[in-house]
């Protein structure tokens, strides 16, 4: 099935110059790497948001309520009682009386388990949204 010449051998050491090419890759995936990606400033913000399956003749099927950590004009971050998969698209409306963002599209682009019945998503909208008072980061790296 495996042919022994494919085995890494665990008592020889990797090349240098690969173990120093796996740990810079693992430094740019730190979060403050990826922060610094971030193309608008974030808002710590609690508002109620509802989640709904992009497709929107199926009205039938999913619905989360959750509460978001953070709102930014190209995304957002919200904690739901479920999990749903990283890429999916999902409609989401947040709290008209606490934030004036619409009903809006958005992809799912991380979902991570922080307890038992309690995951945070990251959202990236697909159209920006204007937030009052926003600004756009000190270094916009996205554009």
């Amino acid at each position: 099935m495996f042919d022994p010449e494919d085995e890494l051998q665990l008592d020889a050491p990797l090349n240098s110059n690969q173990d120093e090419a796996l740990v810079n890759e693992l430094a740019k995936q730190s979060l403050n790497e990826i922060q610094k990606l971030r193309a608008h400033e974030r808002r710590s913000k609690n508002v109620r948001v509802d989640l709904w399956a992009g497709n929107s003749s199926d009205t039938s099927g999913l619905h989360l309520v959750g509460r978001t950590n953070d709102i930014s004009e190209g995304g957002c971050a919200a904690i739901f009682p479920s999990a749903v998969l990283p890429g999916d698209v999902f409609r989401l409306g947040l709290d008209q009386t606490a934030v004036d963002i619409p009903l809006i599209f958005a992809r799912a682009l991380r979902c991570r388990m922080l307890s038992e019945g309690s995951f945070e998503v990251g959202f990236r909208f697909f159209n920006p949204v204007r937030l009052i008072d926003s600004q756009p980061a000190e270094e916009d790296l996205l554009s």
